[in-house]
């Protein structure tokens, strides 16, 4: 995961030397926490990823994700309290004179609470932007987790076409689709599954509802399944029965 790190110090001319991805409470998580690790299970709430300029990574994690972050083969401090999490925090942080952070994903109270253990002449600028310019050309691993999250989608709404009937709600629709993809091997959905129906198919970001599927019908289903922190995002319009001229 050391390579991910230099590519996002290349991004940078400014003099830092120290990035932090700091998590808050879901649904205030850090994605790139996820990238710069490598760890593909846990949550991580008030964890934290640091890197620095030669490529070295370490992980500030709770107890509770402990297990998950010694996959990662990384350094790990772990701390059981709110207390040992500030004692880290500021140790880590220690000796920093430029720190950067991911100011697009940090919420207010943590860059806070950053600013409050940090030493008093140190500054903090945002790298969001090299963050994302690393993060937007995928190596191969990332490659690979995509391409699995695409299949793992696709399979599963091939399998969910039969289910598609009048008299279905879209709701049941919704459901059957999300349990076809995680029993194909995802570790969560994407984001919710949009299964609109007839009139409901013309909003963009319709919730799956009651309304029972009528013959005739057209339907829209946005999908996508995650697989170990990366996703597919996929849309299909349907109809049930035969289609009309029009359609």
């Amino acid at each position: 995961m050391g390579e991910r790190g230099k590519r996002i110090f290349r991004n940078l001319n400014d003099g830092v030397d120290l990035i932090v991805f700091l998590n808050s409470v879901d649904p205030h998580i850090d994605m790139s926490f996820f990238y710069a690790t490598g760890v593909t299970d846990g949550l991580f709430e008030g964890c934290a990823a640091w890197l620095t300029p030669g490529g070295d990574v370490a992980i500030t994690t709770s107890a509770l994700e402990e297990e998950a972050a010694k996959k990662s083969g990384l350094p790990l401090d772990v701390f059981r309290s709110r207390e040992e999490s500030t004692k880290l925090l500021k140790k880590r942080l220690a000796g920093a004179r430029k720190i950067g952070v991911n100011a697009s994903e940090l919420t207010y109270a943590a860059f806070q609470r950053l600013r409050k253990l940090a030493p008093r002449a140190a500054r903090f600028v945002d790298v969001s932007g090299a963050v994302m310019k690393a993060r937007l050309v995928k190596d191969a691993q990332e490659v690979d987790l995509i391409q699995r999250a695409c299949d793992i989608a696709s399979r599963a709404f091939e399998e969910t076409l039969p289910f598609i009937q009048s008299g279905v709600t879209e709701a049941e629709v919704a459901s059957e689709l999300v349990y076809r993809m995680q029993k194909n091997g995802a570790t969560a959905p994407s984001f919710r599954t949009i299964v609109g129906s007839g009139p409901n198919g013309a909003e963009p970001h319709y919730t799956a509802g009651p309304r029972k599927i009528e013959r005739g019908d057209m339907i829209v289903i946005d999908f996508g399944a995650q697989y170990h922190m990366y996703c597919s995002d996929i849309t299909r319009t349907v109809v049930v029965g035969p289609p009309s001229a029009e359609q």
